[in-house]
């Protein structure tokens, strides 16, 4: 997700890319959202959009066939449902029942409640929404996946809906270990996308066979679990209200299985009964427009996710005692003991946000000591239960707030503010653990070996096994998985998809009030196409301010994502931040140098106007070349920026540098200053050449290649690649001593380098001409960080570096330094044809 915050902008704190669906992922993964159209900000299209503070979620995947020719006053299934009946006489909320009827469809399983019609297939998207409804859930299961995993699942669903209300319509996908049956059954939900209009076919099947968080991902996600020995499992409620419905999904849920030993199906239901409750959630708001969703009015993330793992817990294990919700592979396993894992919550959330200074629970996102939103968010409700009572946030929340908006209706249901309740909770905890313990109600163990609790002096930590806890939302982003311990940095940033390209990732655009429209537009603009061209890439934070401007929304985006002074304070005025003025530089988030909450950082005043303390070339540029001009070397510099935020990203935390280069940089991975930069320029030369007869300035002011090449314009962008040639290798050929006469291990170090840019290009041209842009751009890196620069470039050139400079010294000084370049020495193709930036495998 991409975000444009403007001061005293309309459109401030506004997704610019808007159609992330929504909400509430189970565990472990950060959740992406996919782009489905832009908004228009003064006129111009974007899907340059970041949010601070969205959830990160899944795009609803799409799978079964829905059957185009049925009548809509029947029940639609995807090959013949169980038990179907007339649609247009439902069953009165809260009479689904508790049973399941299940078929096998020969692709997948298809469960119901037996005896309940299902959501006619052309429902409209508000004719459900947002009142409890007399429509079974569909619960769609992968075919290696037992019928039993699929009825029980649905039995969840259904007692859940007795407990809250039937909220719905609600599909329920869930993906098996074995891939075949996985592939089906996303092609079961493609084709039921496409026949009710949902989604193409063909768009339906690449989001969900090919990117991650597409449905295949979760199979793959249980398939790794189970090869590795390792439980995990991740589940989502996922959208998608612009269909109408709630679309949640998950991988294999083990605890209705038997490949791991001690999860039961108590923790199952949990998790089950969380994403629900998400459902009960949403359906509580009918805008189907995502900045007011996942903005304000879902409140905060420990609010949101907190509220379903207090809610699923205790539902649960109210219902396990009662008898309405069964107990399904509890013998010999782990006891679902509610008071011992609020302990842990307790305990474990309280160690989290002492590790993230400056940061109350209030301010926690799933970005920023994520993992406790869902520990304390539940103490926090739990800490309104005892106060107020345990019906206040259904009976009296919930049905305030689509008019009184979350703070109104939370001082409307509890009868104090968020901020008075803040102070009192923070009181609340510093009591010791017994102290806190005693305000939960009566919670005896439900389920497990012989369902005996375990002592409650026993605060070691909660079983491994045990669910992930479930997350509101977008990823956008993404809420980073609960982290393990175990993990290394580098693996702990493979998990969370940073080194992934994407096409919504985690950026934050941020722009002063007086900034101009039309230069807010060209930076969406380049920046869109970047993300289409190499990827979108998380954590990348642009900020162009004026230091006169109030900054207000700016310097708040930059708090929320942990932005320290150089005092090691939270940043809170722009002259702060213009002392750390760079690009591109980086932070890490609340000065966490652990190796995982490193950020790309753009620190630019604004570049159109003179500021104090800027570089003496930006005044001459700005003066020689004039404002048309100038504005192209600024694009060509916001290109060549974020090529480096995308090398950075495959080198996860290890630093993209030589060991000697300054500042005690972390495992430097010894890339020299000739390929880290080189590359870097390389690309903009390539990507604005190909861009430029249509980006809107160039329209505007009526230039094009054509005429450009040869003017002062074609100068500065280095469109006469044959005279950059042609003067490097006369350099080489008549330099002085001391001068540049031919590359080498000078040019790996910027400070020491002879040659300079011009040679970085055209090194990094001839190692295209020799190898290929695929092995310049995309190779080089995927093994870097395993292999260092050296050895992942004698992996994919097959000579050593000193080889290569040799050869590109022999190749300069071949021939008379005015002869053409050898046929296809410089690119000549489209990008698209040259590389496949998508398809980097790093790490």
């Amino acid at each position: 997700m991409r975000r444009v915050v403007r001061v005293g902008h309309p459109m401030a704190r506004v997704l610019i890319a808007v159609a992330v669906v929504a909400a509430g992922c189970s565990s472990g993964g950060s959740e992406r959202s996919e782009s489905a159209a832009a908004t228009t900000v003064s006129g111009t299209p974007s899907t340059a959009a970041t949010v601070v503070s969205d959830d990160p979620t899944s795009d609803p995947e799409s799978s079964t066939q829905a059957d185009a020719s049925t009548d809509s006053t029947t029940t639609v299934s995807p090959a013949g449902d169980a038990d179907a009946v007339p649609a247009d006489d439902p069953a009165p909320p809260g009479s689904l029942g508790t049973t399941a009827a299940c078929t096998d469809e020969g692709t997948h399983w298809y469960c119901v409640a037996p005896g309940v019609p299902v959501v006619p297939a052309d429902h409209g998207r508000d004719e459900f929404w947002g009142r409890p409804v007399g429509f079974s859930p569909e619960v769609f299961c992968a075919r290696d996946l037992p019928e039993m995993l699929c009825r029980e699942t649905t039995v969840s669903l259904l007692v859940a809906m007795g407990e809250w209300g039937s909220y719905g319509p609600v599909e329920y996908w869930v993906m098996g270990i074995d891939e075949a049956p996985s592939v089906d059954l996303v092609h079961v939900n493609c084709e039921r996308r496409a026949a009710r209009g949902q989604q193409s076919l063909s768009g339906c099947l690449e989001r969900n066979l090919e990117e991650k968080h597409g449905l295949l991902w979760y199979h793959e996600l249980g398939a790794r679990a189970v090869a590795e020995g390792r439980a995990r499992e991740d589940a989502c409620h996922c959208g998608r209200r612009e269909w109408g419905i709630h679309w949640l999904t998950s991988s294999t849920p083990f605890g209705f299985t038997d490949h791991f030993s001690n999860i039961s199906g108590t923790d199952v239901q949990t998790t089950q009964f969380h994403e629900f409750f998400h459902a009960v959630q949403h359906a509580h708001l009918s805008t189907t427009d995502h900045g007011t969703r996942f903005g304000d009015a879902m409140g905060p993330v420990w609010f949101k996710e907190g509220g379903a793992d207090w809610m699923g817990h205790t539902a649960v294990r109210r219902l396990l005692a009662d008898g309405t919700l069964p107990e399904v592979n509890v013998e010999g396993r782990d006891p679902f003991d509610v008071r011992q894992r609020m302990r842990w919550r307790m305990l474990d959330g309280v160690e989290v946000l002492a590790g993230c200074p400056g940061l109350t629970l209030g301010d926690v996102d799933y970005d920023h000591c994520g993992d406790a939103a869902y520990g304390l968010g539940s103490w926090g409700h739990a800490w309104l239960e005892h106060r107020f009572g345990s019906d206040v946030l259904l009976d009296v929340f919930y049905p305030a707030l689509e008019s009184l908006g979350w703070d109104g209706a939370f001082a409307h249901a509890y009868g104090i503010t968020p901020a008075e309740f803040y102070a009192e909770f923070d009181r609340f905890l510093a009591l010791d653990i017994e102290e806190q313990l005693a305000i939960l109600p009566d919670l005896p163990t439900a389920g497990g070996a012989d369902g005996a609790a375990e002592p409650e002096d026993d605060e070691s930590p909660p079983p491994t096994t045990e669910p992930p806890p479930t997350t509101t939302s977008p990823p956008a982003t993404t809420q980073p998985p609960t982290t393990d311990a175990s993990e290394t940095a580098k693996e702990y940033l493979q998990r969370i998809g940073l080194n992934e390209p994407k096409a919504d990732p985690q950026h934050w655009y941020l722009f002063s009030e007086t900034i101009p429209e039309d230069f807010i537009a060209q930076h969406a603009q380049i920046h869109d196409l970047l993300v289409d061209t190499v990827g979108g890439y998380d954590r990348y934070v642009h900020i162009v301010y004026n230091l006169d401007d109030p900054n207000t929304e700016s310097l708040r985006a930059l708090r929320e994502l942990g932005v320290m002074g150089r005092g090691g304070e939270l940043v809170t005025s722009i002259d702060q931040v213009h002392e750390i003025r760079s690009c591109l530089s980086a932070f890490w988030a609340f000065n966490r140098h652990d190796g995982r909450h490193q950020y790309s950082f753009c620190v630019n005043p604004n570049p159109l106007v003179p500021t104090p303390g800027e570089p003496e070339w930006a005044v001459n540029d700005r003066r020689n070349h004039g404002p048309v001009n100038y504005r192209y070397g600024i694009f060509h510099g916001w290109v060549h920026e974020y090529f480096h935020h995308y090398q950075r990203a495959h080198i996860f935390d290890r630093a993209l540098a030589m060991p000697d280069d300054c500042c005690g940089l972390n495992d430097p991975v010894s890339a020299p200053a000739w390929w880290v930069e080189g590359s870097a320029i390389a690309f903009p030369h390539v990507f604005v050449k190909e861009h430029f007869d249509d980006l809107s300035w160039s329209r505007e002011h009526g230039l094009t290649v054509a005429n450009s090449t040869d003017t002062q314009l074609g100068g500065i962008l280095r469109f006469r690649w044959e005279e950059i040639l042609r003067t490097a290798r006369r350099e080489i050929v008549y330099g002085e001593d001391g001068e540049c006469r031919g590359v080498g291990v000078d040019e790996e170090y910027r400070h020491t380098a002879k040659c300079s840019h011009p040679h970085w290009f055209l090194m990094n041209v001839y190692l295209a001409y020799l190898a290929s842009w695929q092995t310049v751009w995309v190779d080089l890196l995927e093994d870097m960080w395993a292999l260092g620069f050296e050895g992942s470039f004698v992996e994919h050139v097959g000579m050593t570096v000193d080889e290569f400079y040799e050869s590109y010294n022999a190749f300069m000084r071949s021939g008379d330094p005015d002869d053409p370049p050898p046929d296809g020495f410089f690119p000549d193709r489209p990008l698209a044809e040259l590389v496949d930036f998508w398809a980097v495998e790093s790490g």
